[in-house]
């Protein structure tokens, strides 16, 4: 791993498995861009991969969510896809309409693919995520305007 890069998911579960064989009580590390908790004294999070600085995609401040907007949000901590494949076409974009329960991206976390599904029907007005971005649990991902359904 360069020193500029930030660590990949395997160094990452390299890491805290290491630390599983040791009797260490908390251990953190910081870099720029990164943040890693992991403790043993039972916090809400035990192990925590929690990225520095959380910032919408460029431009999505100038987003107006009008009045009916929704978020759908992470369900867990992971990598976020908008695509089920590099080489297709994303889940939904803005302007698509969705129906609760349709998937909208995926999280990958250890080799798991976790669904983000809609929980409002509605049209896609935001997306606040980019391919590969790594997310929290409960960040933003999209915003649907719900206000037009019946």
């Amino acid at each position: 791993m360069s020193s500029d890069a930030l660590p990949s998911w395997q160094d990452l579960l390299a890491l805290v498995e290491h630390l599983e064989t040791t009797d260490f009580e908390d251990f953190v590390v910081e870099m720029p861009g990164l943040t890693i908790r992991v403790s043993r004294r039972g916090l809400p999070d035990a192990v925590a991969v929690i990225p520095a600085a959380v910032m919408p995609p460029a431009g999505a401040d100038e987003q107006v969510v009008q009045p009916g907007g929704v978020e759908i949000t992470a369900p867990i901590v992971g990598l976020f896809f908008r695509r089920p494949a590099p080489d297709q076409p994303p889940f939904v974009d803005v302007g698509n309409d969705v129906t609760v329960g349709a998937t909208m991206a995926i999280i990958e976390v250890m080799k798991m693919m976790v669904p983000v599904e809609a929980t409002v029907a509605g049209r896609i007005v935001a997306v606040l995520a980019e391919d590969g971005d790594m997310v929290e649990s409960g960040q933003p991902l999209f915003v649907v305007d719900a206000s037009g359904v019946t």
